[in-house]
């Protein structure tokens, strides 16, 4: 992403946060005597946190897994260019309703046939239906009238929606009406991981119970950055807490809540702060020593032997097509391009 994007996107983070500290939905208090948002409190007032089916991740899923662990999967994905079409790739491959959001800013949108896209997700690919044993069930022409209906229902809301100028305030509120008009479903919302710093109050809707902020790595080396560089950029009393993990929570949430700006270093700190915020990374030797050292919910893209485009590679639509044809016709003839 370019630079004053970047810089726009923090700007338009605090600006966000300070409205809503000012209109009284962030709740806030003091550490050392300075102001800091606490999420934590902020979704018990603004939202009646009970009437939300809860949402709750055992830590051993994969990005692939999780997508069915949810009922309404949700993707913003602006940087990046394998993130950006693993989110193309991840939605693709989700078996109920799902919603994808893109601003115009990205890079990568050229690329993209947004109309191929939205019909396929509406029209063409698998749809599925968990039973009350958490089964999957394929929705087929042989199914009974109430999984049709529910097909239908499915395809009908699902959605592809671009954003305007003022892209996070506009998906914040999107996030909040699927949430609200879903209570009683399980939601996951993909994003770039090294992004969650700029949208800072998608955190409290994380906190309300039925929604899980699932980041997906940049790039196949943000593993290693963190471990070789971000990590020591925290200051050194942090990075020593962070290691003793028995002690460090409550210091590290203090610390980090304790500026409205999240730099680089700490934004990899958020899915040990707050509940519901998973991280996804490539490679397994990276996540085991980021793990010895304090760091929590951090999985891999994919547990199995393969990368998330050879599950494209290998599904078929509801009609048989392999998805590579259709994902040939979404991304443009990318390869002509690039």
């Amino acid at each position: 992403m370019k630079k004053w994007v970047k810089n726009t996107l923090w700007l338009g983070s605090i600006v966000v946060v300070c409205g809503m500290i000012a209109s009284g939905t962030v709740a806030t208090k003091y550490y050392g005597g300075r102001i800091i948002y606490d999420f934590d409190k902020a979704a018990n007032e603004n939202f009646s946190v009970d009437e939300y089916v809860k949402f709750e991740d055992n830590n051993s899923n994969d990005a692939i897994n999780s997508l069915d662990s949810a009922e309404i999967n949700v993707f913003f994905i602006q940087d990046g260019e394998e993130a950006y079409y693993n989110g193309i790739r991840l939605s693709m491959l989700s078996k109920n309703e799902t919603h994808l959001f893109y601003s115009s800013y990205s890079e990568f949108n050229k690329n993209i046939n947004f109309d191929k896209l939205e019909k396929f997700l509406k029209h063409d690919r698998k749809i599925f239906y968990k039973n009350e044993f958490n089964e999957l069930i394929e929705v087929s022409a042989n199914s009974t009238e109430e999984l049709k209906k529910y097909e239908n229902e499915v395809r009908s809301k699902t959605s592809v929606k671009k954003l305007g100028v003022f892209y996070i305030d506009e998906l914040i509120e999107n996030v909040k009406t699927i949430m609200n008009n879903n209570k009683d479903k399980k939601i996951n919302l993909w994003i770039n991981s090294d992004n969650l710093r700029f949208y800072l109050p998608l955190i409290e809707l994380a906190q309300v119970n039925n929604l899980v902020i699932r980041g997906i790595e940049d790039n196949p080396n943000i593993g290693k950055e963190v471990l070789e560089n971000l990590h020591i950029h925290l200051n050194e009393w942090l990075k020593h807490e962070l290691e003793d993990v028995d002690k460090s929570d409550e210091q590290i949430k203090r610390y980090v809540m304790d500026s409205f700006y999240v730099n680089r270093s700490e934004n990899y700190l958020l899915p040990k702060i707050y509940k519901n915020i998973y991280f996804y990374f490539s490679y397994h030797s990276e996540l085991d020593s980021l793990n010895k050292l304090g760091y929590e919910n951090f999985n891999l893209l994919s547990n199995e032997e393969k990368d998330v485009n050879d599950y494209i590679l290998e599904s078929v639509s509801k009609t048989n097509v392999n998805l590579v044809s259709y994902w040939n016709e979404i991304i443009n003839d990318f390869s002509k391009t690039d």
